[in-house]
């Protein structure tokens, strides 16, 4: 059994009790270590500590530790308020019992329908618990197993309120309230999609979830809510402190539009300001694309950040795309790093509105294990109107499309502001056709683009056949301040950077494609130009762009060797450098 500790403060002491401590001695031992006061005493029942003028009542044998209370902050923590208390379920218990630790309860539908005392505990001992019935969790009660291998709760419980409400545990207020309680040590088990969700969190701010297994759940392992806000509407109020950390998750979510599916699919969030996702694995390989949902899926949010995380959804099939993440309506300061991530992350609608900044991406590796046949094999697509993000240090591989900003819909959209730095692109390309691009930059009803910098990238394509442009743009729209510099473009089927006009409007202005490196692009590597198809900017600059073999490291090292064209090549566009000019790729030498 795990050792627990819990606080009480009584005056100007904190009282620590340790469970399973050794048997007590008749007379008391004090001993201080780290200016704290440690006592051990036989009295099983009452120890009276005179000279302290404290009473304590035990009735069992535990050591004592007097801490000197800090400060006024621990004695009004909602985990110390008067009443709060450890309880426990066991499989060997009762729910006619008392639900001490000799008494326990038997289900957490009944545990969590007695316990409401803010700061109390639920605590379930290992083993495996069949949970049929919505187990509704109070403000300020947390649930607590002994590991996720250890404390299994299967359930086979579907929605009886509503898909935006349920789960089987339910934190449930009708306004934002604070919650302050977290849900560890579990695993969860939907019991080959008979479950709907592990858990639901409505409208309550400072709730953790961690240290957790879910598994075959239909929908969803856990979904944070707020009220739901109309597309591009920013909430007026904000949940805020969740989080969802240190869990594994498999086989847990459902498309929209397949049998039996809600719309909130994956792990689902809404209505957070400074939600995080972290040290997570997830993964959705058993439901084939198209019945197999969104491993992480959100809408009209804030400063989340999601990092340090492995995502990995099945291959694409046909016309369905393989999202990983689909976080939709970002408000602004949101940041995705350090993650892994296997199948397509889509973030459409980033606005910055008064913060500093609308998204960071960064250091995160986009790829599949191979090339696969269609089009839908993405990495990152900014699917709508975007302001104010850098995409920097990441890499791409085995895609079809590094990064597309490219709309998903008629409506004419505009991509202001967004800097692609630093990042490796490498086997960018398909399977079946002589398509794939780099960077993806497609115009549709007449968008705008501006201030768009491509910057000190390497783009290498899969090779004639398999793949088409290191850079591809545009078909309508206007665009204004577009500049590709000190980029290393290698490997396409076609060309390296390609402009083409195909319908509508096409309205180029004020276009910078200077220290670019190109080579082997087109069939034997024939075509290292610029091509311009149908359109012709009105104000274009054009110089110092080289063909020549850029020298790698090897075919999977992406640095430069010594000698290499691209050292102290480049054109100082603000990024850092370290001799006298920058370099031209993703790698200082």
């Amino acid at each position: 059994m795990k050792t627990r500790k819990e606080n009480i403060v009584i005056e100007t002491l904190s009282i620590k009790f340790t469970e399973n401590s050794e048997v007590l001695k008749p007379s008391y031992k004090k001993k201080k270590l780290n200016n704290r006061l440690y006592f051990k005493s036989g009295i099983s029942n009452i120890v009276t500590l005179c000279a302290l003028g404290i009473i304590l009542l035990s009735s069992c044998k535990k050591d004592i530790e007097l801490i000197p209370a800090a400060s006024s902050t621990i004695a009004n923590d909602s985990s110390l308020k008067a009443g709060a208390m450890t309880y426990y379920i066991s499989t060997n218990g009762s729910d006619v019992a008392t639900g001490d630790i000799t008494h326990p309860w038997k289900t957490l539908y009944y545990a969590s329908s007695k316990v409401t005392t803010p700061g109390s505990i639920i605590h379930i001992k290992a083993g495996t618990y069949l949970e049929h019935k919505i187990c509704n969790l109070a403000v300020g009660v947390s649930i607590e197993g002994e590991g996720a291998a250890l404390t299994i709760i299967k359930s086979d419980y579907k929605s009886a309120i509503s898909y935006s409400q349920d789960g089987t545990i339910r934190l449930y207020s009708s306004s934002i309230t604070n919650g302050n309680q977290h849900i560890s040590g579990i695993g969860f088990d939907g019991m080959t999609l008979a479950g709907m969700r592990g858990i639901s969190v409505n409208r309550r701010n400072n709730v953790s979830i961690y240290k957790c297994d879910f598994k075959d759940f239909l929908h969803s392992p856990a979904a944070f809510y707020n009220v739901l806000f109309e597309s591009y509407i920013e909430p007026t109020t904000y949940c805020t402190g969740n989080s969802f950390h240190d869990n594994t998750v498999s086989n847990c979510t459902s498309y929209p539009g397949a049998a039996a599916t809600s719309n909130f699919q994956g792990l689902w969030f809404s209505g957070q300001d400074g939600f995080e996702v972290y040290n997570c694995v997830m993964k959705q390989t058993t439901r084939i694309c198209g019945i197999g949902g969104d491993l992480v899926a959100a809408q009209s949010n804030r400063c989340w950040k999601i990092h340090d995380n492995t995502f990995t959804k099945g291959n694409p099939l046909g016309s369905y795309w393989n999202f990983a993440l689909e976080i939709r309506w970002n408000f602004g300061e949101c940041q995705l790093y350090n993650n892994s991530i296997s199948g397509v992350c889509d973030l459409p609608y980033i606005f910055k509105q008064k913060l500093a900044y609308g998204a960071i991406i960064r250091n995160n590796i986009f790829s599949l294990p191979a090339l696969v046949s269609g089009s839908r094999s993405y990495g990152l697509t900014l699917e709508g109107w975007s302001y104010g993000v850098t995409i920097k240090n990441n890499t791409f591989k085995n895609v079809a499309s590094g990064v597309s900003l490219a709309s998903g819909t008629s409506t004419a959209i505009t991509y202001d502001s967004i800097s692609i730095q630093n990042n490796v692109f490498s086997n960018i390309g398909r399977a079946d056709k002589a398509e794939g691009w780099g960077v993806y930059l497609m115009g549709s009803s007449n968008g705008t683009y501006k201030n768009i910098y491509v910057s000190n990238n390497t783009i290498i394509g899969a090779g004639y056949g398999k793949s088409a442009y290191g850079i591809c743009g545009f078909s309508n729209g206007t665009v204004t301040n577009l500049r590709f510099q000190n980029n290393i473009i290698y490997g396409f089927g076609l060309r390296p950077i390609v402009f083409a006009y195909t319908a509508g409007t096409l309205k180029t202005d004020i276009v910078y494609m200077r220290n670019n490196l190109f080579y082997n692009n087109g069939s034997a590597g024939a075509n290292n130009v610029i091509y311009y198809y149908q359109s012709t900017p009105t104000h274009q600059y054009i110089s110092n762009n080289l063909i020549a073999n850029p020298l790698f490291v090897s075919t999977t090292d992406f640095h430069l060797q010594t000698g290499s064209p691209a050292i102290n090549t480049g054109i100082n566009v603000g990024l850092p450098f370290k001799a006298s000019a920058p370099d031209r790729g993703a790698f200082e030498y």
